[in-house]
């Protein structure tokens, strides 16, 4: 989805933005896959992910071509919650050791997390 709004080869911050894009589309498709290609995925990486996610939000915010750049947003983030459900962020934090209390200011997608965990049993 990405590279039919932001084509490869972009620079500046348009070349950011493409990039946080693509690392969210990423995040979608191991989630759909069942986190190839070992079926694992720390809490770490998964939170690494949601930084990233913020760092999007905050581009998306400022970036002047927000309408074509937030329709390419809209895609994965209709996947993540196809894929995630509502938690409130208890199940990550619990992984990483962190109080529920530090997600609940944070966007959307901090308040959830993947149907299917991929660093339980780890």
């Amino acid at each position: 989805m990405t590279d039919s709004v932001v084509p490869l080869g972009t620079s500046g911050e348009l070349e950011s933005v493409r990039g946080l894009l693509v690392i969210w589309e990423r995040l979608c498709i191991r989630m759909r896959s069942d986190w190839p290609p070992s079926g694992w995925y720390s809490a770490e990486m998964y939170q690494e992910d949601l930084k990233l996610g913020d760092q999007l939000e905050v581009m998306l915010k400022e970036f002047p071509e927000t309408d074509r750049i937030t329709a390419a947003a809209s895609a994965p983030d209709a996947q993540y919650r196809g894929l995630s459900v509502e938690d409130r962020g208890s199940i990550l934090c619990a992984a990483l050791e962190e109080e529920v209390i530090e997600v609940g200011g944070r966007p959307w997608y901090w308040q959830r997390r993947p149907a299917v965990l991929p660093w339980a049993g780890a």
